[in-house]
């Protein structure tokens, strides 16, 4: 990857209306990635290379929209991701997602309530962000969207979360696999950890 470009690692994704065949999702992080672990991982290393340009302010973390490939459903492809921000005090972080990714400036504020989790060894560059909750605030229900979340921890390190509004499962990438680590119960968004997750 060459990460001297900004184009090379650029998170921009634009829908485009193509005549008979619906939308079509363009950008360098569209995909289609051949499997779900394969998308986090690309993305993980590219959010990574970005925060690590030259000039770059410290970002901490990014949301994003998932889908199945529509060609193909065992592949897998990104139609929008954005910037997390912190909310005040430590209350947690948010961003902003579509409501219908096919008209990306119509968001919906997502509120990922979390915390911070110090690593094993008690250093705070490798502590890591946990999210406790997924609320939309203009409906306040909690999230439906199959969605993916990138921490991006201070150590340099970036955490994938993947959450499925069907089942409502939160699910954290570790190594190559899939973790689950809490569900959503009911429509105030928060997540109740399992007792081997979180």
């Amino acid at each position: 990857m060459n990460c001297s470009s900004s184009n090379a690692v650029s998170m921009s994704i634009r829908p485009r209306a193509v005549p008979n065949k619906g939308i079509q999702y363009e950008g360098p992080m569209v995909g289609p990635y051949d499997s779900f672990t394969e998308m986090a991982q690309v993305a993980c290393q590219r959010m990574s290379a970005l925060q690590a340009q030259p000039g770059q302010r410290r970002r901490p973390g990014y949301c994003a929209l998932m889908f199945s490939w529509p060609s193909d459903s065992t592949k897998w492809a990104f139609l929008h991701i954005s910037e997390m921000t912190s909310e005040p005090a430590g209350g947690g972080m948010r961003c902003a997602l579509p409501e219908d990714p096919v008209h990306p400036d119509d968001t919906s504020p997502l509120r990922l309530g979390g915390r911070f989790v110090p690593s094993p060894s008690g250093e705070a560059a490798s502590s890591t962000w946990r999210p406790t909750l997924f609320l939309n605030e203009k409906t306040a229900e909690s999230w439906d969207y199959d969605s993916m979340l990138f921490s991006l921890e201070d150590s340099g390190s970036c955490t994938a979360y993947a959450y499925i509004g069907f089942s409502r499962e939160l699910s954290v990438l570790r190594g190559d696999d899939w973790v689950p680590i809490g569900t959503v119960y009911n429509d105030e968004g928060v997540v109740h950890a399992l007792k081997t997750g979180m």
